[in-house]
């Protein structure tokens, strides 16, 4: 039996729109490319995966040249340029609709609930601005720990403190 739940937080409790790798498919579109949008979500996640790095601004910008270099696309300069701020503008958050009674079930049956999110250190506010951090017994960070999911360590930091009778969501 699970003495304890271990969560995610974006795209899990937390949506964002736009998503990245939909800024980067319509632009690539736009500019003539014809790809499947798997395609580039699949690239997305295999280059950010890839090269995520924690540090006290949460992790590392996506490089667009290594994007387009996974999709076998030219990173030519005037097709850089019309990334430029594209990626870096703010995205809209909002609480998926079963968060609240996933938290308030999970609680409801006694089980240690612990926060383990690669987010950065907006994050925090986004756990408050929703109202979350009232459900968590603990929140663990990457940028605050300096390791990475899906790196074991991090999992490591979540089983000290709930033990190891979990699962992750």
């Amino acid at each position: 039996m699970y003495k304890a739940v271990f969560s995610d937080l974006g795209e899990t409790l937390v949506g964002f729109t736009p998503r990245t790798y939909e800024v980067v498919y319509n632009i690539l579109m736009e500019s003539g490319y014809e790809l499947d949008k798997k395609r580039v979500y699949r690239a997305y996640a295999k280059v950010v995966t890839s090269n995520l790095y924690p540090g006290s601004n949460g992790t590392d910008m996506l490089d667009i040249r290594d994007l387009l270099y996974e999709l076998n696309i030219y990173p030519k300069e005037s097709l850089i340029r019309k990334f430029d701020g594209s990626l870096k503008s703010e995205e809209t958050k909002f609480l998926y609709d079963d968060a609240i009674d996933f938290l308030e079930g999970v609680k409801s049956l006694g089980l240690t609930l612990v926060l383990v999110s690669n987010a950065t250190p907006r994050a925090l506010s986004t756990v408050k601005e929703f109202k979350l951090d009232k459900y968590f017994d603990k929140m663990i960070f990457s940028f605050e720990v300096g390791l990475i999911k899906p790196n074991p360590r991090i999992f490591s930091k979540a089983i000290d403190f709930a033990g190891d009778r979990a699962v992750h969501i």
